[in-house]
């Protein structure tokens, strides 16, 4: 069964329209408090008689709008349609060019310790990658014995690829000893949310109906990482 983000979240937020086509297919003329307290036990909640009263009111308008919404096709693809736009009426802004740029600061000393790689910042750990005083899958090891370690009791990883981990450090190593880099963030081993999809990967979100579930293309924000 193929299914998308979207479609959950639609399922959990349209309860009311499945209600509503309840209630049609009864031949009932409009939905009522008592289709609201049937529905009690399902959610998992406790309404008083006054709460399902003032809920009942303009259901049936509530259900209709719902229904409509269902009507549409939004594929998984389907971007939302709200905008953010923090700019200010009348303000010139200057564009920054594209891709992550490091602070100017001076590159410390490589750590001794494992723990203190670890809890380096981002931007000392490129500039050891790029000095070759780390490797990438020097870092990556240190990330994964630090998982096998503590992942377990602090539930912070549902799934973790070693494998894919590592051949994608040693791409970025051969790479390094080319004198090709790409990006500042080459080299850097990541984790991503359990919500972005990754091609032949688990990507459960976090739900126990979905734990099985293997993406079959990637997400956006994957190929450009």
């Amino acid at each position: 069964m193929k299914t998308t983000r979207r479609s959950v979240l639609g399922g959990l937020a349209m309860v009311g329209g499945t209600l509503a086509s309840a209630g049609r297919a009864s031949a009932q003329e409009r939905l009522t408090a008592e289709h609201l307290a049937c529905a009690d036990d399902l959610l998992g909640v406790d309404y008083s008689a006054d709460e399902i009263e003032q809920m009942a009111i303009d259901l049936d308008d509530w259900a209709a709008n719902m229904a409509r919404l269902r009507a549409i096709d939004q594929p998984n693809t389907l971007q939302p349609a709200s905008v953010f736009d923090p700019r200010q009426p009348g303000v010139s802004y200057v564009i920054p060019d594209g891709g992550v740029t490091l602070p100017p600061s001076a590159l410390p000393v490589l750590p001794g310790s494992a723990v203190d790689i670890a809890f380096a910042s981002c931007w000392q750990q490129a500039g050891w990658l790029r000095a070759g005083s780390l490797s990438s899958r020097r870092l990556t090891e240190i990330y994964l014995s630090r998982i096998e370690a503590h992942g377990a009791r602090l539930e912070c990883f549902i799934t973790v690829t070693p494998e894919r981990a590592l051949q994608d450090a040693d791409r970025a190593d051969a790479a390094f000893a080319r004198g090709e880099i790409a990006s500042a963030l080459q080299g850097l081993p990541y984790a991503m949310k359990d919500i972005i999809d990754v091609a032949g990967i688990p990507s459960t979100w976090g739900a126990t109906p979905y734990r099985h579930r293997v993406a079959d293309e990637n997400a956006q924000i994957a190929d450009a990482l």
